[in-house]
Protein backbone atom coordinates (compact mmCIF):
# COMPACT_ATOMS: atom_id res chain seq x y z
CA UNK A 1 0.00 0.00 0.00
CA UNK A 2 1.33 3.44 -0.93
CA UNK A 3 2.20 5.79 1.89
CA UNK A 4 2.15 9.55 2.12
CA UNK A 5 5.85 10.13 2.65
CA UNK A 6 5.57 13.91 3.16
CA UNK A 7 2.80 13.54 5.73
CA UNK A 8 4.67 10.86 7.69
CA UNK A 9 7.85 12.94 7.76
CA UNK A 10 5.89 15.96 8.98
CA UNK A 11 4.15 13.85 11.66
CA UNK A 12 7.47 12.38 12.82
CA UNK A 13 9.07 15.80 13.15
CA UNK A 14 6.03 17.21 14.97
CA UNK A 15 6.00 14.26 17.42
CA UNK A 16 9.74 14.68 18.05
CA UNK A 17 9.28 18.41 18.83
CA UNK A 18 6.57 17.49 21.36
CA UNK A 19 8.91 14.89 22.91
CA UNK A 20 6.73 11.98 21.84
CA UNK A 21 9.61 9.83 20.57
CA UNK A 22 7.54 6.65 20.46
CA UNK A 23 5.14 8.22 17.95
CA UNK A 24 8.06 9.66 15.99
CA UNK A 25 9.66 6.19 15.88
CA UNK A 26 6.39 4.67 14.60
CA UNK A 27 6.32 7.18 11.76
CA UNK A 28 9.96 6.58 10.84
CA UNK A 29 9.43 2.80 11.01
CA UNK A 30 6.61 3.05 8.44
CA UNK A 31 8.87 5.13 6.21
CA UNK A 32 11.75 2.62 6.55
CA UNK A 33 9.46 -0.27 5.64
CA UNK A 34 8.77 1.50 2.35
CA UNK A 35 12.44 2.52 1.82
CA UNK A 36 14.59 0.00 3.73
CA UNK A 37 17.91 1.28 2.32
CA UNK A 38 17.34 4.97 3.03
CA UNK A 39 20.31 5.90 5.26
CA UNK A 40 18.73 9.12 6.57
CA UNK A 41 15.51 7.39 7.61
CA UNK A 42 17.41 4.55 9.31
CA UNK A 43 19.49 7.09 11.24
CA UNK A 44 16.38 8.99 12.36
CA UNK A 45 14.59 5.78 13.34
CA UNK A 46 17.57 4.65 15.40
CA UNK A 47 17.77 8.03 17.12
CA UNK A 48 14.03 8.06 17.86
CA UNK A 49 14.07 4.54 19.30
CA UNK A 50 17.08 5.37 21.48
CA UNK A 51 15.35 8.52 22.84
CA UNK A 52 12.18 6.48 23.41
CA UNK A 53 14.16 4.12 25.65
CA UNK A 54 14.01 1.19 23.23
CA UNK A 55 17.76 0.60 23.27
CA UNK A 56 17.80 -2.93 21.87
CA UNK A 57 15.55 -2.00 18.94
CA UNK A 58 17.69 1.07 18.29
CA UNK A 59 20.86 -1.13 18.25
CA UNK A 60 19.32 -3.42 15.65
CA UNK A 61 18.43 -0.50 13.36
CA UNK A 62 21.86 1.11 13.73
CA UNK A 63 23.56 -2.23 13.05
CA UNK A 64 21.59 -2.49 9.79
CA UNK A 65 22.69 1.04 8.89
CA UNK A 66 26.33 0.22 9.70
CA UNK A 67 26.16 -2.85 7.47
CA UNK A 68 24.81 -0.73 4.60
CA UNK A 69 27.69 1.75 4.91
CA UNK A 70 30.16 -1.14 5.11
CA UNK A 71 28.73 -2.74 1.96
CA UNK A 72 29.28 0.58 0.15
CA UNK A 73 32.90 0.70 1.32
CA UNK A 74 32.34 3.62 3.72
CA UNK A 75 34.33 2.11 6.59
CA UNK A 76 34.54 5.34 8.59
CA UNK A 77 30.76 5.83 8.79
CA UNK A 78 30.09 2.12 9.36
CA UNK A 79 32.38 2.11 12.42
CA UNK A 80 30.97 5.41 13.72
CA UNK A 81 27.39 4.10 13.56
CA UNK A 82 28.34 0.77 15.15
CA UNK A 83 30.14 2.61 17.97
CA UNK A 84 26.92 4.49 18.73
CA UNK A 85 24.97 1.23 18.77
CA UNK A 86 27.47 -0.26 21.24
CA UNK A 87 27.02 2.73 23.56
CA UNK A 88 23.27 2.15 23.71
CA UNK A 89 23.36 -1.41 25.02
CA UNK A 90 25.84 -3.97 26.41
CA UNK A 91 25.57 -6.27 23.42
CA UNK A 92 28.45 -8.75 23.24
CA UNK A 93 27.89 -9.57 19.58
CA UNK A 94 27.95 -5.90 18.57
CA UNK A 95 31.11 -5.26 20.62
CA UNK A 96 32.74 -8.30 19.03
CA UNK A 97 31.79 -7.04 15.55
CA UNK A 98 33.07 -3.51 16.29
CA UNK A 99 36.42 -4.89 17.46
CA UNK A 100 36.75 -7.03 14.32
CA UNK A 101 35.94 -4.10 12.02
CA UNK A 102 38.50 -1.89 13.76
CA UNK A 103 41.13 -4.62 13.46
CA UNK A 104 40.41 -4.93 9.74
CA UNK A 105 41.12 -1.20 9.40
CA UNK A 106 44.46 -1.59 11.18
CA UNK A 107 43.17 0.12 14.34
CA UNK A 108 44.23 -2.59 16.78
CA UNK A 109 44.64 -0.17 19.70
CA UNK A 110 41.07 1.12 19.24
CA UNK A 111 39.78 -2.44 18.90
CA UNK A 112 41.19 -3.58 22.22
CA UNK A 113 38.53 -2.08 24.54
CA UNK A 114 35.42 -3.36 22.69
CA UNK A 115 37.04 -6.78 22.33
CA UNK A 116 37.93 -6.92 26.03
CA UNK A 117 34.33 -6.05 26.89
CA UNK A 118 32.99 -8.62 24.42
CA UNK A 119 35.20 -11.34 25.92
CA UNK A 120 34.00 -10.49 29.43
CA UNK A 121 30.35 -10.59 28.36
CA UNK A 122 30.78 -13.86 26.42
CA UNK A 123 32.23 -15.58 29.46
CA UNK A 124 29.58 -14.09 31.79
CA UNK A 125 26.92 -15.45 29.43
CA UNK A 126 28.38 -18.95 29.76
CA UNK A 127 29.99 -19.00 26.30
CA UNK A 128 33.73 -19.67 26.93
CA UNK A 129 34.30 -20.73 23.32
CA UNK A 130 33.21 -17.28 22.06
CA UNK A 131 35.30 -15.61 24.76
CA UNK A 132 38.34 -17.67 23.73
CA UNK A 133 37.85 -16.70 20.08
CA UNK A 134 37.96 -13.02 21.07
CA UNK A 135 41.05 -13.46 23.23
CA UNK A 136 42.75 -15.28 20.36
CA UNK A 137 42.17 -12.28 18.10
CA UNK A 138 43.77 -10.02 20.69
CA UNK A 139 46.70 -12.41 21.06
CA UNK A 140 47.44 -12.53 17.32
CA UNK A 141 50.59 -11.06 15.84
CA UNK A 142 54.19 -10.89 16.90
CA UNK A 143 53.42 -8.36 19.64
CA UNK A 144 50.38 -10.23 20.95
CA UNK A 145 48.59 -8.69 23.94
CA UNK A 146 50.09 -10.20 27.13
CA UNK A 147 46.76 -10.20 28.98
CA UNK A 148 45.16 -11.90 25.98
CA UNK A 149 47.90 -14.56 25.88
CA UNK A 150 47.24 -15.39 29.51
CA UNK A 151 43.49 -15.53 28.99
CA UNK A 152 43.83 -17.83 25.97
CA UNK A 153 45.96 -20.17 28.06
CA UNK A 154 43.49 -20.03 30.97
CA UNK A 155 40.42 -20.74 28.86
CA UNK A 156 42.26 -23.23 26.66
CA UNK A 157 43.34 -25.26 29.67
CA UNK A 158 39.78 -26.53 30.05
CA UNK A 159 38.63 -29.74 28.43
CA UNK A 160 36.27 -29.61 25.51
CA UNK A 161 36.15 -28.10 22.05
CA UNK A 162 38.20 -25.05 23.03
CA UNK A 163 41.13 -27.04 24.47
CA UNK A 164 44.48 -25.92 23.06
CA UNK A 165 46.48 -28.14 20.76
CA UNK A 166 50.14 -28.91 21.51
CA UNK A 167 51.23 -26.58 18.71
CA UNK A 168 48.99 -23.72 19.85
CA UNK A 169 50.21 -23.95 23.44
CA UNK A 170 53.79 -23.97 22.17
CA UNK A 171 53.16 -20.92 19.97
CA UNK A 172 51.60 -19.04 22.89
CA UNK A 173 54.55 -19.96 25.09
CA UNK A 174 56.87 -18.47 22.46
CA UNK A 175 54.83 -15.25 22.51
CA UNK A 176 55.08 -15.14 26.31
CA UNK A 177 58.86 -15.38 26.05
CA UNK A 178 58.82 -12.36 23.71
CA UNK A 179 57.10 -10.43 26.51
CA UNK A 180 59.89 -11.60 28.86
CA UNK A 181 57.34 -13.66 30.81
CA UNK A 182 59.90 -16.47 30.84
CA UNK A 183 58.62 -18.45 33.82
CA UNK A 184 55.14 -18.61 32.27
CA UNK A 185 56.64 -19.40 28.88
CA UNK A 186 58.59 -22.35 30.23
CA UNK A 187 55.63 -23.60 32.27
CA UNK A 188 53.57 -23.79 29.11
CA UNK A 189 56.40 -25.31 27.11
CA UNK A 190 56.62 -28.04 29.74
CA UNK A 191 52.90 -28.72 29.30
CA UNK A 192 53.25 -28.77 25.51
CA UNK A 193 56.40 -30.90 25.47
CA UNK A 194 54.80 -33.46 27.75
CA UNK A 195 51.81 -33.81 25.43
CA UNK A 196 53.45 -35.20 22.32
CA UNK A 197 56.16 -35.02 19.68
CA UNK A 198 54.58 -32.26 17.57
CA UNK A 199 57.05 -29.67 18.86
CA UNK A 200 59.82 -31.15 16.77
CA UNK A 201 57.87 -31.03 13.53
CA UNK A 202 56.64 -27.53 14.36
CA UNK A 203 60.17 -26.16 14.84
CA UNK A 204 59.32 -24.86 18.31
CA UNK A 205 62.29 -26.37 20.16
CA UNK A 206 64.68 -23.62 19.06
CA UNK A 207 62.43 -20.98 20.64
CA UNK A 208 62.49 -22.76 23.98
CA UNK A 209 66.22 -23.28 23.96
CA UNK A 210 66.48 -19.49 23.73
CA UNK A 211 63.96 -19.03 26.56
CA UNK A 212 65.77 -21.50 28.83
CA UNK A 213 69.08 -19.82 27.96
CA UNK A 214 67.76 -16.36 28.88
CA UNK A 215 66.38 -17.70 32.14
CA UNK A 216 69.53 -19.71 32.85
CA UNK A 217 67.22 -22.58 33.69
CA UNK A 218 67.56 -26.17 32.51
CA UNK A 219 64.51 -28.44 32.19
CA UNK A 220 64.52 -31.49 34.42
CA UNK A 221 65.61 -34.83 33.02
CA UNK A 222 62.72 -36.98 31.85
CA UNK A 223 63.68 -40.50 32.86
CA UNK A 224 60.07 -41.46 33.58
CA UNK A 225 58.70 -40.47 30.16
CA UNK A 226 57.93 -43.55 28.09
CA UNK A 227 56.49 -41.97 24.91
CA UNK A 228 59.47 -41.66 22.51
CA UNK A 229 58.40 -38.42 20.86
CA UNK A 230 57.95 -36.70 24.23
CA UNK A 231 61.31 -38.02 25.48
CA UNK A 232 62.93 -36.66 22.33
CA UNK A 233 61.56 -33.17 23.13
CA UNK A 234 63.32 -33.18 26.48
CA UNK A 235 66.63 -34.60 25.28
CA UNK A 236 66.92 -32.13 22.41
CA UNK A 237 65.96 -29.12 24.50
CA UNK A 238 68.25 -30.05 27.37
CA UNK A 239 71.20 -30.65 25.03
CA UNK A 240 70.49 -27.48 23.05
CA UNK A 241 70.18 -25.38 26.21
CA UNK A 242 73.44 -26.78 27.62
CA UNK A 243 75.18 -25.89 24.37
CA UNK A 244 73.80 -22.35 24.49
CA UNK A 245 74.96 -21.99 28.08
CA UNK A 246 78.50 -22.90 26.96
CA UNK A 247 78.42 -26.36 28.57
CA UNK A 248 79.26 -28.24 25.38
CA UNK A 249 80.72 -31.35 27.04
CA UNK A 250 77.53 -31.79 29.06
CA UNK A 251 75.48 -31.19 25.93
CA UNK A 252 77.35 -33.95 24.09
CA UNK A 253 76.90 -36.36 26.99
CA UNK A 254 73.19 -35.52 27.29
CA UNK A 255 72.57 -36.09 23.60
CA UNK A 256 74.65 -39.26 23.26
CA UNK A 257 72.99 -40.72 26.35
CA UNK A 258 69.51 -39.84 25.09
CA UNK A 259 70.20 -41.36 21.68
CA UNK A 260 70.44 -44.85 23.17
CA UNK A 261 66.70 -45.06 22.64
CA UNK A 262 66.67 -42.98 19.44
CA UNK A 263 65.57 -45.90 17.25
CA UNK A 264 62.06 -45.32 18.62
CA UNK A 265 62.18 -41.55 18.14
CA UNK A 266 60.22 -39.85 15.35
CA UNK A 267 62.27 -39.42 12.19
CA UNK A 268 62.22 -35.63 12.54
CA UNK A 269 63.70 -35.90 16.05
CA UNK A 270 66.50 -38.15 14.85
CA UNK A 271 67.33 -35.74 12.03
CA UNK A 272 67.37 -32.86 14.53
CA UNK A 273 69.64 -34.87 16.81
CA UNK A 274 72.01 -35.60 13.92
CA UNK A 275 72.24 -31.90 13.06
CA UNK A 276 72.88 -31.05 16.71
CA UNK A 277 75.65 -33.66 16.94
CA UNK A 278 77.34 -32.11 13.91
CA UNK A 279 77.28 -28.73 15.64
CA UNK A 280 78.77 -30.33 18.76
CA UNK A 281 81.46 -31.98 16.57
CA UNK A 282 80.48 -35.52 17.52
CA UNK A 283 80.82 -36.58 13.91
CA UNK A 284 80.83 -40.38 14.23
CA UNK A 285 77.65 -40.33 16.34
CA UNK A 286 76.06 -37.92 13.87
CA UNK A 287 76.95 -40.26 10.99
CA UNK A 288 75.40 -43.21 12.83
CA UNK A 289 72.16 -41.31 13.43
CA UNK A 290 71.85 -39.90 9.90
CA UNK A 291 72.77 -43.15 8.15
CA UNK A 292 70.26 -44.95 10.35
CA UNK A 293 67.49 -42.87 8.76
CA UNK A 294 67.94 -44.67 5.43
CA UNK A 295 68.08 -43.06 1.98
CA UNK A 296 64.43 -41.90 1.88
CA UNK A 297 62.95 -41.72 5.39
CA UNK A 298 59.23 -40.93 5.62
CA UNK A 299 58.19 -37.62 7.09
CA UNK A 300 61.20 -35.51 6.06
CA UNK A 301 62.21 -34.12 2.70
CA UNK A 302 65.10 -35.47 0.66
CA UNK A 303 66.47 -31.93 0.60
CA UNK A 304 66.59 -31.79 4.43
CA UNK A 305 68.40 -35.11 4.62
CA UNK A 306 70.85 -34.16 1.87
CA UNK A 307 71.56 -30.87 3.60
CA UNK A 308 72.42 -32.65 6.87
CA UNK A 309 74.61 -35.23 5.12
CA UNK A 310 76.32 -32.49 3.12
CA UNK A 311 77.05 -30.50 6.27
CA UNK A 312 78.57 -33.59 7.91
CA UNK A 313 80.96 -34.44 5.05
CA UNK A 314 81.93 -30.77 4.82
CA UNK A 315 82.84 -30.68 8.49
CA UNK A 316 84.43 -34.15 8.48
CA UNK A 317 85.52 -35.20 4.95
CA UNK A 318 86.61 -38.60 6.24
CA UNK A 319 83.01 -39.79 6.56
CA UNK A 320 83.14 -42.00 3.47
CA UNK A 321 79.93 -43.94 4.25
CA UNK A 322 78.09 -40.64 4.53
CA UNK A 323 79.56 -39.53 1.21
CA UNK A 324 78.37 -42.76 -0.40
CA UNK A 325 74.86 -42.22 0.98
CA UNK A 326 74.86 -38.64 -0.28
CA UNK A 327 76.00 -39.87 -3.68
CA UNK A 328 73.26 -42.51 -3.79
CA UNK A 329 70.54 -40.01 -2.86
CA UNK A 330 71.78 -37.47 -5.41
CA UNK A 331 71.99 -40.07 -8.18
CA UNK A 332 68.48 -41.29 -7.45
CA UNK A 333 67.15 -37.74 -7.67
CA UNK A 334 68.81 -36.93 -11.02
CA UNK A 335 67.02 -37.41 -14.37
CA UNK A 336 68.73 -40.19 -16.27
CA UNK A 337 67.79 -39.50 -19.89
CA UNK A 338 66.72 -36.76 -22.26
CA UNK A 339 67.48 -33.10 -22.38
CA UNK A 340 66.64 -32.61 -18.69
CA UNK A 341 69.30 -35.14 -17.72
CA UNK A 342 71.97 -32.84 -19.13
CA UNK A 343 70.92 -29.97 -16.88
CA UNK A 344 72.74 -29.65 -13.60
CA UNK A 345 72.09 -27.40 -10.66
CA UNK A 346 74.75 -25.04 -9.45
CA UNK A 347 76.45 -26.04 -6.17
CA UNK A 348 74.24 -25.30 -3.19
CA UNK A 349 71.01 -25.65 -5.15
CA UNK A 350 71.26 -22.42 -7.14
CA UNK A 351 70.25 -21.61 -10.70
CA UNK A 352 71.26 -24.21 -13.31
CA UNK A 353 74.69 -23.41 -14.75
CA UNK A 354 75.30 -23.28 -18.50
CA UNK A 355 77.54 -26.00 -19.84
CA UNK A 356 81.16 -24.99 -20.28
CA UNK A 357 82.35 -24.39 -23.88
CA UNK A 358 83.19 -27.68 -25.47
CA UNK A 359 81.46 -29.67 -22.75
CA UNK A 360 78.64 -30.88 -24.97
CA UNK A 361 80.31 -31.46 -28.31
CA UNK A 362 79.50 -35.17 -28.59
CA UNK A 363 77.33 -36.43 -31.41
CA UNK A 364 73.58 -36.67 -30.75
CA UNK A 365 72.82 -39.84 -28.81
CA UNK A 366 76.46 -40.24 -27.71
CA UNK A 367 76.80 -40.52 -23.93
CA UNK A 368 79.70 -39.08 -21.96
CA UNK A 369 81.55 -41.65 -19.84
CA UNK A 370 80.31 -41.66 -16.26
CA UNK A 371 82.63 -40.62 -13.47
CA UNK A 372 83.76 -43.37 -11.18
CA UNK A 373 82.04 -43.63 -7.83
CA UNK A 374 85.11 -42.19 -6.10
CA UNK A 375 85.37 -39.20 -8.43
CA UNK A 376 81.61 -38.60 -8.29
CA UNK A 377 81.87 -38.52 -4.48
CA UNK A 378 84.58 -35.90 -4.80
CA UNK A 379 82.30 -33.81 -7.03
CA UNK A 380 79.61 -33.92 -4.34
CA UNK A 381 82.15 -32.97 -1.70
CA UNK A 382 83.22 -29.91 -3.74
CA UNK A 383 79.58 -28.92 -4.19
CA UNK A 384 79.17 -29.22 -0.43
CA UNK A 385 82.17 -26.94 0.16
CA UNK A 386 80.65 -24.31 -2.13
CA UNK A 387 77.21 -24.62 -0.55
CA UNK A 388 78.71 -23.84 2.86
CA UNK A 389 80.88 -20.95 1.66
CA UNK A 390 84.18 -22.84 1.90
CA UNK A 391 85.46 -21.53 -1.43
CA UNK A 392 89.20 -22.00 -0.82
CA UNK A 393 88.73 -25.68 -0.02
CA UNK A 394 86.46 -26.05 -3.04
CA UNK A 395 89.10 -24.58 -5.38
CA UNK A 396 91.88 -26.77 -3.94
CA UNK A 397 89.81 -29.95 -4.19
CA UNK A 398 88.72 -29.03 -7.72
CA UNK A 399 92.29 -28.53 -8.88
CA UNK A 400 93.18 -32.02 -7.66
CA UNK A 401 90.06 -33.56 -9.23
CA UNK A 402 90.57 -31.89 -12.62
CA UNK A 403 94.03 -33.41 -12.95
CA UNK A 404 92.66 -36.94 -12.50
CA UNK A 405 89.24 -36.74 -14.17
CA UNK A 406 90.28 -34.88 -17.32
CA UNK A 407 87.89 -32.66 -19.34
CA UNK A 408 84.73 -34.36 -18.16
CA UNK A 409 81.50 -32.25 -18.42
CA UNK A 410 80.89 -32.64 -14.68
CA UNK A 411 84.32 -31.22 -13.88
CA UNK A 412 84.03 -28.47 -16.49
CA UNK A 413 80.67 -27.46 -15.03
CA UNK A 414 82.15 -27.24 -11.56
CA UNK A 415 85.13 -25.23 -12.76
CA UNK A 416 82.84 -22.74 -14.43
CA UNK A 417 80.65 -22.42 -11.33
CA UNK A 418 83.60 -21.97 -8.96
CA UNK A 419 85.26 -19.39 -11.25
CA UNK A 420 82.06 -17.33 -11.07
CA UNK A 421 82.22 -17.07 -7.27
Amino acid sequence: MAIDRSRLLADAEKAARRGNMKQAADCYRALVEASPNDRTLLQRLGDALARAGESQAACEVLEDLAELYRAEGDQHRSVAVLRRACRLAEDRELLDKLGCWLCEQGLAADARQPLLEAARLHEAAGDPAAALAVWRRLAEGREGDLEALREVLRLGAADGAQALSVRERAALAVDLSRHSALEESIENFVAAAAAGPALIEGGWLEHFMRAFERLGHLPERAETISEPGVAANWVLVRAGTLERLGRRDEARAELVDGLRSAAAWPVSARLAAGRMLIGLEVFDAAAKVLLGLGPSPPGISTHALKDALSELVTRDPGQHAVMERLLAISSAAEPSTGEEGAKRSAPGGGTPTAAAPGADESEPGEQQPALSTTLRAEVLEIESFVAHGMYSRARAALASLAGRAGPHPEVLRLEQAVEAL
